[in-house]
């Protein structure tokens, strides 16, 4: 048995406009999330005992990617990602990444 958890993400009837980028969804206290429907780190008494570590980590990597450089797509006309049946970036990366100067950082 195979299962992807980008199949239950991508569901119209767990989240509304799956394909589009609204993190406000995931905020505690939504009563809208259906309990265990993200799972990138499993649920329940078998969820990963490093997954608050990882989010942690996550976000400070995020932020520092987002701090710090500027994002341009690199084929912006092109769809860049697969799913068959997992997720793959077919194009390779489609992003490209400039360091912001010191001044802009300030």
């Amino acid at each position: 048995v195979f299962w992807a958890a980008h199949a239950t993400h991508m569901d119209p009837t767990i989240y509304a406009n799956p394909e589009t980028f609204e993190p406000k969804r995931f905020e505690v206290g939504q009563s809208s999330v259906v309990p265990y429907s993200f799972v990138a780190f499993g649920a329940g008494s078998r969820m990963c005992p490093g997954a608050e570590f990882a989010r942690i980590g996550t976000l400070v990597a995020i932020h520092h990617l987002v701090t710090r450089f500027t994002w341009t797509l690199s084929r912006p006309d092109q769809e860049a990602i697969t799913r068959n049946p997992t997720l793959s970036l077919s194009l390779g990366l489609p992003i490209c990444l400039q360091p912001k100067t010191l001044a802009s950082l300030n």
